[in-house]
């Protein structure tokens, strides 16, 4: 038996999927070197980022359309939000009481 839902949810998501295709395509295109590692990491890393930023944006309840688009932006620039994430994580591993001061100076501006 075939189950209707999952075919409404996939119809329902359908401009989400086709932003997050158009923004690894580019990301892909703007890439130095395509060697297939590159496009594996690029295209995984793109997905997490897009799914993990739509999530957050749900959470909000963000109108579809802005949401579309964030997650569009997201997806694209997952290089430097994954960099970001790791700059982070890196921080609180090495100092965990340095970076949490710094958050909460970042928090209260």
């Amino acid at each position: 038996m075939i189950d209707h839902n999952i075919w409404l949810r996939i119809n329902e998501s359908l401009p989400i999927i086709f932003m997050f295709l158009l923004a690894c395509m580019a990301s892909l295109l703007r890439a130095g070197k395509h060697s297939f590692l590159a496009i594996v990491t690029g295209v995984v890393l793109s997905g997490f980022v897009a799914y993990a930023v739509d999530l957050l944006l749900i959470h909000f309840d963000i109108a579809e359309n802005i949401r579309i688009v964030l997650v569009g932006g997201a997806a694209y620039l997952n290089r430097y939000i994954v960099d970001l994430l790791d700059k982070l994580a890196h921080q609180v591993v090495s100092n965990p009481k340095e970076a949490l001061k710094e958050l909460k100076a970042l928090w209260k501006k």
